[in-house]
C-alpha cells in the first residue's frame, strides 16, 4: 500500500523480484527464452500464467498507456497458456471501447454464462470489462466466477470491487466478508470492509476490521486514516487523532492525512496545532489546492478573515473548479459585509457544481440583503431540492414566507427545519410565529414551550410565550414569563413594556406603570415602549394612572418616530379624549390610509367628523349613528363615544 491506495508500482517490482528468486529474470530475457525455462519444471504453465496475467494487469495500472512495457508479459503468459479464449482476451488489453468490441464482449459473456469456465478465463475476461458502458458486464463475469468458484479469494474480493463502484453497498459488503472469511489476515480485504460499514453508515462495526488490519500491518497509513474516521464518526476524537498520527508517521509527506489530521484537531480546539500542520501540508505542496482552503476554513474559525480570504483566493486561484473554496469565499466576504464582492464566488461556485446547496444557499443569504426577496427564495428552494437536509435553508424559506405573509408554507418550511435540528430553539420560536398567524395559538404555545426548554437562557422564548399566553388571558403565567426574560436581560426594553402592560391588565397599576415607565426611559426613542405608556394611561381610569394629557404628547412622539397602525391609532383616541378634534379627525383619516378600515374605525371617524363640525358652525347635533362595533374589547370605549353624542 501507499497513501491511499494500492502501490502498483511496488507491486511490479515484487513480481519481478520473485521470478528473478526462481531463478528467472523475465525482464532481461526473450519470451521465447523465459517460456521455454519455465516449462522444463513440468506442466506449470496454465498457473505461472495466472501469475503473469496479473502480473502484466498490475504494471498496466502502474504505467499507464505504455504497452512496450506490459505487451512482453502477454507475449509470455500465451507462451505458458495457449487457450484460444484467453489469448483473444489478452489481446484486446488496451483496445478502445468501441461500439463494435463492447458487443463483441458483451455476445462473449453471454456465451460464457452457459458452462463451467476456468477461473482464470473469468478473471480475464472481467479485467477486460473496465471502463464505461461495461461496469455491469464486469459485474455479471464476476457474480459468474462467484458461483463456479465461490471458495476463491480474489474472486469475491474483485466481485465486491466492482459493486462499490456502483454503490451497491449491501452487496458488497456479502461478498467483501466473504473474501475476509477466506484470508483473514488480508489487510486489503478487512479495510476494504471497513470502507464499505462505513459507507452504511456502520462505524461502530467499521472500526472492527480496520483495527484488526492496523495491527496486522503498523505502517498501513490508509487502514489508520480510515480507522480515524469511523472513530471521528463515533465521536471518538482523540482515537481519531491518535490513528491519523500513525498515518503520518508512516507517511510524513501524505498531504490528505496531514489535512484530516488538522480537521481533528480543529474540532478538539486545538486551532494553534491544526493551522500549523496545514501550513506544513502547503509547504509540501503550494499546488494543493484543498489545503489552501482548509487553511482558510480554519482561519476564518480562527477570526482572522482577511487571512482566510486570501487562502481562499489562491485555492480557487489553483484550482478554478473547488466549488467548494469557493463557496467558502463567498461566505467569509458576506460576513465582511462585502455582499457585492461575495455574488461573483458564490455564482462560480454554482458554474461548476450546479447542484451545490451550500452555494445556492449562500448566494440566497446575500440576495436578500440585497433586498433580491424573489431571487433569494429561488435560491433556497434550489438548495433544498439538492440537499433536502439542509436545516438553514428551510428556516430561511420559511423567514422568507412569513415577510410575504404565506403563514401555511412559513410553518411548512420551519416544521422541516424542526425535524432536522430539534434542538434549536429559535426554529420553534419561528414556528411559533407561522402557527399563531394561521390562529393555531395552542400549536404555537406548545413550540414556545418547547423552546424555552432547549433554550431556557434565551429571552425571546420567554418573551414570545408570555406575550401568546396574555392574549388568552393567562396573566398571571405570562407575567411569570416576562419576568423571567427580563432577569436574562435587564437591559430587555420589550420585556419590561409587556410585563408592565401585563401587570395593569391584572390590576397592578403602581408595579404596571413603574415597568412602562422604566421601558420608556431605557429607551425614549422606542416607539412601542412610548405607546403602551400611552394606553395605559388611557385605559387608567382615575388618577394619578389616568392621564389623557400625557399620554397625547406620548401618542405625537410615538408617530413621529413612526407612524403605524398601533400608534396613529393611539394618537387619534387621545387626542379625542383631549377634545383635540381636528387632530383626532387627522388621525382617523391617516389610519384610514394605513389599514383597511373597519366598522370600529368608520365610528370613531364619525365622531371626529361630528365634533369638529359641530365646534366649526356652533349649532346643529347629528343623531347618533344607528349602529356601532360591540366586541367587548372596545366597548367601553365604543360606549364613552355614544355618551358624547348625545345630547345634553
Amino acid at each position: 500500500w501507499k497513501d491511499d491506495g494500492f502501490d502498483y508500482a511496488g507491486a511490479d517490482l515484487a513480481y519481478a523480484g520473485a521470478f528473478r528468486a526462481f531463478g528467472i529474470d523475465v525482464e532481461s530475457l526473450p519470451p521465447a527464452e523465459v517460456a521455454s525455462r519455465l516449462l522444463r519444471h513440468g506442466r506449470i504453465g496454465p498457473f505461472v500464467s495466472v501469475a503473469l496475467d496479473q502480473w502484466c494487469d498490475t504494471r498496466r495500472r502502474a504505467t499507464g498507456a505504455d504497452e512496450s512495457a506490459w505487451r512482453p508479459l502477454v507475449d509470455l503468459a500465451n507462451r505458458l497458456d495457449p487457450d484460444p479464449l484467453r489469448v483473444r482476451l489478452r489481446a484486446s488489453w488496451g483496445q478502445k471501447a468501441t461500439p463494435a468490441r463492447l458487443e463483441e464482449l458483451r455476445g462473449l459473456v453471454e456465451t460464457l454464462g452457459t458452462t463451467r469456465q476456468n477461473p482464470n478465463t473469468l478473471t480475464l475476461l472481467a479485467a477486460s470489462l473496465r471502463g464505461p458502458g461495461l461496469v455491469d458486464l464486469q459485474e455479471r463475469v464476476l457474480r459468474l466466477a462467484q458461483e463456479q468458484y465461490p471458495d476463491d479469494f480474489w474472486v469475491n474480493l474483485d466481485l465486491a470491487n466492482a459493486l462499490h463502484r456502483q454503490k451497491k453497498l449491501t452487496d458488497e459488503a456479502q461478498f467483501v466478508r466473504a473474501a475476509v472469511a477466506l484470508r483473514p489476515e488480508s489487510t486489503a480485504a478487512l479495510n476494504n470492509l471497513g470502507l464499505c460499514l462505513l459507507d452504511l453508515a456502520k462505524p461502530d462495526e467499521a472500526v472492527v476490521p480496520l483495527r484488526k488490519a492496523v495491527t496486522l500491518d503498523p505502517s498501513f497509513a490508509l487502514g489508520h486514516k480510515n480507522l480515524a474516521r469511523g472513530l471521528e464518526a463515533l465521536g471518538d476524537l482523540a482515537g481519531a487523532e491518535a490513528s491519523l498520527r500513525r498515518a503520518v508517521d508512516s507517511h510524513p509527506k501524505d498531504v490528505p492525512g496531514l489535512d484530516r489530521l488538522a480537521r481533528v484537531l480543529s474540532r478538539q480546539g486545538k486551532r494553534e496545532e491544526a493551522i500549523a500542520i496545514v501550513r506544513k501540508s502547503i509547504e509540501i505542496d503550494p499546488s494543493n489546492s484543498g489545503s489552501h482552503s482548509n487553511l482558510g476554513t480554519l482561519l476564518t474559525q480562527q477570526g482572522n478573515v482577511d487571512e482566510a480570504v486570501a487562502s481562499y483566493r489562491k485555492a480557487a486561484e489553483l484550482d478554478p473548479k473547488n466549488y467548494r473554496a469557493l463557496t467558502n469565499l463567498g461566505n467569509t466576504l458576506a460576513k465582511q459585509g462585502k455582499l457585492t464582492d461575495a455574488v461573483t464566488p458564490y455564482q462560480k461556485a454554482i458554474e461548476v457544481e450546479p447542484n451545490s446547496a451550500d452555494a445556492h444557499h449562500g448566494l440566497g443569504c446575500v440576495l436578500v440583503k440585497q433586498g433580491k426577496l424573489d431571487e433569494a427564495v429561488a435560491n433556497w428552494r434550489k438548495a433544498v431540492e439538492f440537499d433536502p437536509k439542509l436545516a438553514d435553508a428551510h428556516k430561511n424559506l420559511g423567514q422568507a414566507m412569513l415577510i410575504r405573509g404565506d403563514f401555511g408554507r412559513a410553518a411548512e418550511s420551519f416544521r422541516k427545519a424542526v425535524d432536522l435540528a430539534p434542538k434549536d430553539a429559535a426554529v420553534f420560536n419561528n414556528l411559533a410565529v407561522a402557527l399563531d398567524r394561521q390562529g393555531k395559538r395552542d400549536e404555537a404555545i406548545a413550540c414556545l414551550r418547547r423552546a424555552v426548554v432547549l433554550a431556557p437562557t434565551v429571552p425571546r422564548s420567554h418573551n414570545n410565550l408570555g406575550a401568546l399566553l396574555a392574549e388568552q388571558g393567562k396573566l398571571d403565567e405570562a407575567i411569570e414569563c416576562f419576568s423571567k426574560a427580563l432577569e436574562l436581560n435587564p437591559k430587555d426594553v420589550r420585556a419590561r413594556q409587556q410585563l408592565g402592560t401585563t401587570l395593569t391588565r391584572r390590576g397592578k397599576w403602581d408595579e404596571g406603570m413603574g415597568r412602562l415607565r422604566e421601558a420608556v426611559k431605557l429607551e425614549p426613542n422606542n416607539h412601542e415602549a412610548l405607546v403602551s405608556l400611552a394606553q395605559a394611561l388611557l385605559r387608567a381610569e382615575k388618577p394619578p394612572h389616568a392621564s389623557p394629557k400625557e399620554a397625547l404628547g406620548l401618542a405625537r412622539t410615538a408617530v413621529k418616530l413612526r407612524a403605524t397602525a398601533g400608534t396613529v391609532e393611539t394618537l387619534a383616541e387621545a387626542a379625542a379624549r383631549c377634545e383635540q378634534w381636528r387632530e383626532a379627525l387627522e388621525a382617523r383619516q391617516r389610519l384610514a390610509e394605513l389599514r383597511v378600515p373597519v366598522t370600529e374605525d368608520k365610528f370613531h371617524l364619525a365622531v371626529a367628523h361630528w365634533r369638529v363640525t359641530a365646534r366649526k358652525h356652533g349649532s346643529g347635533t347629528p343623531r347618533r349613528p344607528a349602529s356601532s362595533p360591540k366586541s367587548p374589547p372596545l366597548l367601553r370605549r365604543r360606549r364613552s363615544y355614544e355618551r358624547e353624542l348625545t345630547p345634553s
